[in-house]
C-alpha cells in the first residue's frame, strides 16, 4: 500500500468516513478538535481510524535548509546527534563565521543544550516532523526555513538582536525544503493520536 496523507480526506478508510458523515454539522459549527471530539461517538470513530493508521505507512515532512540542491535526496536524512552535527556544521560552514562568532556558537550550544538534559534528549536520536505538509510561511515552521542548520544550530541565536550577525549569516545558508518520508506509523514517537 502507498503511504497515506493525513492530511488529505482520502486517509480516512471509507467505512469510518461513511460513519463520519452524521458528525457534519459539527465539524461545520467548530474550528476546535477537542469540541469535535466531546461529541458523542467521536472518541470510538478516533479509535478506530488510530487503529487503521497505525498498521500502515503514513508521510511524514521534515521543514528544513538543504545546503546545496539535491542535498538531501543524495545524503538523506540522519538522526540528530547534536555534537556530530555541531562540529560539522563549523567544519563545513565555519569559514563563514570570524573567530569570535565561532566562540559565539560554542558556548551558545553548550549554554543551551549540552548542559539540559532534557534540551538534548528533545533532539539527539531523533528527526522531527510533521505529519501533514506544513503550510509555509505560517504553520510554525518558519524559523526551519529560514535559518539554516535547525534547531541545533540556529536556537540560541536568532531570538532578539544580539547576534544579529550571525542570525544574519545562518538565514544566508542553504535553501528551504520539505523532505518528504515514508514513515511506519507505530513507530513514530507522537504527542497525540495519529487520528487526530
Amino acid at each position: 500500500m502507498p503511504p497515506t496523507r493525513l492530511d488529505l480526506p482520502d486517509a480516512i478508510p471509507p467505512q469510518i468516513l461513511r460513519r463520519l458523515q452524521s458528525y457534519q454539522s459539527v465539524f461545520q459549527s467548530t474550528t476546535s478538535m477537542d469540541a469535535v471530539l466531546r461529541t458523542s461517538g467521536m472518541s470510538e470513530l478516533q479509535d478506530d481510524l488510530q487503529t487503521v493508521l497505525l498498521g500502515g505507512v503514513i508521510w511524514g515532512y521534515h521543514c528544513t535548509k538543504e545546503p546545496k540542491s539535491g542535498f538531501f535526496e543524495t545524503e538523506g536524512l540522519r538522526l540528530t546527534d547534536l555534537r556530530n552535527h555541531q562540529t560539522q556544521f563549523l567544519r563545513d560552514h565555519g569559514h563563514c563565521f570570524s573567530a569570535q562568532e565561532k566562540q559565539i556558537l560554542s558556548d551558545g550550544w553548550e549554554r543551551q543544550f549540552h548542559r539540559d538534559r532534557m534540551a538534548l534528549e528533545g533532539r539527539n536520536r531523533k528527526v522531527w516532523m510533521c505529519l501533514s505538509r506544513p503550510g509555509w510561511p505560517h504553520d510554525g515552521t518558519e524559523r526551519f526555513f529560514e535559518y539554516f542548520g535547525g534547531e541545533a544550530i540556529y536556537w540560541p541565536f536568532v531570538h532578539g538582536q544580539q547576534h544579529a550577525s550571525i542570525a544574519s549569516k545562518l538565514r544566508a545558508i542553504g535553501s528551504p525544503v520539505v523532505v518528504e518520508v515514508a514513515v511506519p506509523a507505530a513507530d513514530l514517537v507522537r504527542f497525540g493520536p495519529i487520528a487526530r
